[in-house]
């Protein structure tokens, strides 16, 4: 298994990749991961798939601009510049040689800047928001919980959606979120964008529920060529302290995307 840290710099990004293979191979696939806190518990799923496709293709995981090891200031960032990371990327990965397939696999906010992607030729889209308003209030749950935790039972949501009124920065849990980042989560509409997008996709809602409802119930009827939806039933991985097995999560993915691995073969 061939891997490779690097930076990718352009005229006014740097942007930290690990890449996993070799990267003239026919197919290309670019993984984009979640949003501050969540990024870390999906970590290490993504260099385990990563790891485990990268002998039939060339994996391409980046840490978006002022995250991780990439240049910037996580408070000076949106998702519109998050989506101009993978424009880039996508280009050079276009650029650079001839390729068969270039797919993208995104994990929660990764799976929302993926839908809105063109010149790609498959997509797996994991538990993406609904809405922008999913992640905020998700965000103010565990801020409240934590306070309560130290004996502090006080709604902060007044006091946050004054401070983004005035242009400054909430701290949640080390990430600074600017009025920038917060209104550009509530512009998120996935299902606008699912509807919107050309290209084939696999999209996958991991949930203990036995009976789906709302958005998630409707997946179950849509008939679209080339598409498909999954429904895992486990926990979410991204909300838990402890690292679970996705052995299903992986063989779907693997699956959908034609490519064998160590748990297909």
């Amino acid at each position: 298994m061939k891997q490779i840290n690097r930076y990718f710099k352009t005229d006014n990004k740097a942007l930290y990749l690990s890449i996993f293979g070799e990267q003239t191979a026919r197919r290309q696939i670019i993984m984009l991961s979640g949003f501050a806190e969540e990024r870390k518990s999906i970590y290490r799923l993504e260099v385990e798939l990563a790891r485990s496709l990268c002998d039939a293709c060339c994996i391409w995981r980046f840490d978006y601009s002022g995250c991780g090891e990439s240049a910037g200031d996580f408070q000076d960032m949106s998702l519109a510049t998050w989506q101009d990371d993978l424009k880039v990327l996508i280009k050079f990965i276009r650029k650079s040689g001839s390729i068969d397939e270039l797919c993208l696999i995104g994990f929660r906010l990764g799976a929302n800047i993926a839908v809105l992607a063109d010149s790609v030729d498959k997509l797996v889209l994991i538990e993406p928001l609904q809405s922008g308003d999913e992640m905020i209030n998700e965000l103010l749950r565990k801020k409240h919980i934590k306070a309560m935790m130290s004996g502090n039972d006080t709604d902060f949501t007044a006091e946050i959606e004054a401070s983004w009124k005035a242009d400054e920065l909430v701290d949640f849990d080390g990430f600074a979120v600017s009025r920038t980042m917060k209104e550009s989560l509530e512009s998120i509409d996935f299902a606008q964008a699912l509807s919107n997008q050309q290209s084939p996709y696999c999209l996958v809602h991991l949930s203990g529920a036995k009976k789906l409802k709302g958005f998630w119930a409707e997946q179950e009827t849509v008939e679209r060529s080339g598409c498909l939806f999954k429904h895992i039933r486990q926990k979410p991985f991204w909300g838990l302290s402890e690292y679970q097995e996705n052995t299903e999560l992986k063989s779907t993915i693997a699956n959908y995307l034609g490519v064998k691995n160590e748990i297909t073969n």
